[in-house]
């Protein structure tokens, strides 16, 4: 059976999937044991076992983009520290995974995260049922392979927050609300500027292209890995490769083996090892000196407040947004006590006189995209 064991973890259960989706059988976490139920998953259908992929239903999955400057000493590091003011969970049960580019004076992250409990329990059943767990993933890069590396296109993810994903190539570059609609195939086209557009449901325009074509090629899985780093496996290939080299060199020291190797590659050898160790020792250098910087940005940090309640407001958000008004972008300002929302509206008055109602509503800009109105808008949050 060509492809890995993958878990899809919902809402409403898990899926145990093989050969991207051939085989599926769908599993209580409530009623039994994931890991056992998997061993027996693959028993019964022959297949080899051994290595597994998490996949997290969208609706599981918060996801989120912030700027930091281009000076920033340890992007990891800021990342983490930005986790307590826009993921609405409790620093202690984050799950989180992140990428990054650079856009002119600054990076562009984006992060997905998702509660830890029930996910870590089920990674060690995985475990202890003799699985590798290879990474935990939002389910959108379940569909993302290098066969669309050249390709604009879209993703159509239905349910109770339905979204839409647009990509360039394998990287996710916009999200968008779906507003508690299915949105009709030229609207999405025109939105996503895409005629490229993929669904996951059973929609009846049939110019939406399948996901069977999407699973068609294996999945990338490059980014947003959640797993955290203690359920990573080690290299052990590369581990022993490294301790039996170290272990002929001692038996060629002791047997007098150097007398069967020639003198000017041992040299060429010690060279090739000097001028690999060069730069690590320049990096230790800048390190030291980056210090100060480091402990200045985290004083700057560490006087941030938390994060707002965010769930409740994205929900009383998507409630009152008035019909055809779209987002695609949602920004929090902690300090300041308010969120920028950024998006598409057919009728701009309509939506800031309904936008009262999750809170005191400024409109800060207008403009023409898409033959629609552009809107920035502020919200003092509750």
């Amino acid at each position: 059976m060509k492809g890995e064991i993958e878990v899809i973890i919902q809402a409403a259960g898990i899926v145990l999937t093989a050969g991207r989706g051939a085989l599926v059988e769908e599993v209580s976490p409530e009623e039994a044991d994931v890991g056992v139920a998997l061993a027996a998953f693959a028993e019964d259908r022959g297949l080899p076992g051994g290595t597994v992929n998490l996949f997290l239903a969208e609706e599981l999955v918060y996801t989120s983009s912030f700027d930091l400057p281009s000076d920033t000493p340890n992007l990891e590091d800021a990342v983490k520290f930005q986790l307590g003011m826009l993921a609405p969970f409790p620093e202690k049960d984050i799950l989180y995974g992140y990428t990054s580019t650079r856009s002119g004076e600054s990076y562009r992250v984006t992060i997905s995260a998702a509660r830890s409990g029930q996910v870590i329990s089920i990674v060690e059943q995985l475990i202890r049922a003799g699985f590798v767990v290879k990474g935990i993933y939002p389910e959108s890069q379940r569909y993302v392979s290098g066969k669309r590396r050249k390709q604009r296109w879209a993703l159509v993810m239905p349910g109770r927050l339905a979204k839409t994903f647009v990509f360039e190539g394998s990287r996710l570059s916009d999200r968008l609300l779906n507003n508690g609609e299915e949105l009709p195939y030229d609207e999405l086209a025109r939105i996503c500027e895409t005629e490229n557009i993929f669904h996951l449901g059973a929609p009846d325009d049939a110019r939406f292209r399948s996901r069977q074509m999407l699973l068609a090629a294996p999945p990338l899985l490059k980014d947003y890995n959640m797993l955290p780093a203690s359920y990573r496996r080690l290299d052990y290939l590369k581990i022993a490769i490294v301790v039996l080299v170290v272990l002929n060199l001692v038996g060629l020291l002791a047997l007098g083996g150097f007398r069967f190797i020639e003198q000017n590659h041992l040299i060429k050898k010690a060279d090739r090892e000097i001028a690999r160790l060069e730069p690590l020792v320049h990096e230790v250098k800048e390190t030291r000196e980056r210090i100060k910087q480091t402990e200045e940005f985290l004083d700057l940090v560490s006087q941030l407040k938390g994060n707002p309640d965010f769930f409740p407001f994205l929900e009383n958000l998507t409630a009152n947004l008035s019909e055809g008004s779209y987002l695609n972008q949602l920004r929090i300002n902690v300090s300041e006590g308010n969120a920028v929302i950024n998006g598409f509206t057919d009728n701009v008055g309509e939506l800031t006189e309904r936008l009262q109602e999750v809170g005191e509503t400024r409109l800060q800009s207008t403009s023409r995209r898409r033959n629609q109105t552009y809107f920035q808008v502020e919200i003092t949050l509750p």
